[in-house]
C-alpha cells in the first residue's frame, strides 16, 4: 500500500517538476528495475531442425520502475556452445509500472546452423546475450550485456536428415 503511495507520487513529480524525477532516476536506475528472463512456462527456447528449421525465444519483461516503458528493440543472441542464432523483438508495447509483458522472439535457421547445432552431442542448455533499448519519459535507456543460462531448453527434429 505504501509502494503504491510513494508511486503516485512519483509520477504526481514527474508532472510538475520533471528534473527532480531526472535526477533521482537516472539511466542506470532505471535498467536496474527493469528485469529480462526466459519464459517459464512452457518452452522457454524451442530450437526446430527439421524441414523449415526455426529458433524461438520467450522473453518475460517486467518494468519495476514507477513509470511506463516501452521497448524500442531487443537483440538476442542464442547460444547453445556456440552463437546460432540472433533474434530481434521490434514490437513496440507499453509496460506499464509493475507490469510484466510475454514476447515471442522467432527467428528462421540456415543449414549451417543446424549443421552447427547437429555437430553437439546433446543440448540440454541455451545462453542467451541480451541487448535491450527502452524508451520512457524520464529517460531512454537501454540494457547491454545481459546473460541469461536456461535449462528451460526444447531441440526437435535434431536426428533428421543426419548423414
Amino acid at each position: 500500500m505504501i509502494e503504491i503511495g510513494i508511486n503516485g507520487l512519483i509520477r504526481f513529480l514527474s508532472y510538475i517538476a520533471p528534473f527532480i524525477i531526472r535526477r533521482m532516476y537516472t539511466q542506470e536506475r532505471l535498467a536496474s528495475k527493469v528485469k529480462i528472463i526466459v519464459g517459464s512456462e512452457g518452452d522457454g527456447v524451442y530450437i526446430q531442425a527439421g524441414q523449415l528449421p526455426r529458433a524461438q525465444v520467450w522473453l518475460e519483461i517486467t518494468n519495476l520502475t514507477p513509470f511506463p516503458i516501452e521497448p524500442d528493440r531487443v537483440i538476442v543472441k542464442l547460444s547453445c556452445g556456440q552463437e546460432i542464432a540472433k533474434l530481434t523483438l521490434l514490437e513496440r508495447r507499453v509496460i506499464q509500472s509493475t507490469e510484466e509483458q510475454r514476447y515471442l522472439l522467432e527467428q528462421n535457421l540456415t543449414s549451417f546452423q543446424v549443421d552447427a547445432l547437429r555437430e553437439q552431442s546433446e543440448i540440454t542448455k541455451a545462453q542467451l546475450e541480451i541487448y535491450g533499448f527502452f524508451l520512457s519519459k524520464v529517460h531512454n535507456f537501454s540494457i547491454i550485456n545481459k546473460y541469461i543460462s536456461t535449462n528451460n531448453v526444447r531441440v526437435v527434429n535434431l536426428g533428421l536428415n543426419k548423414p
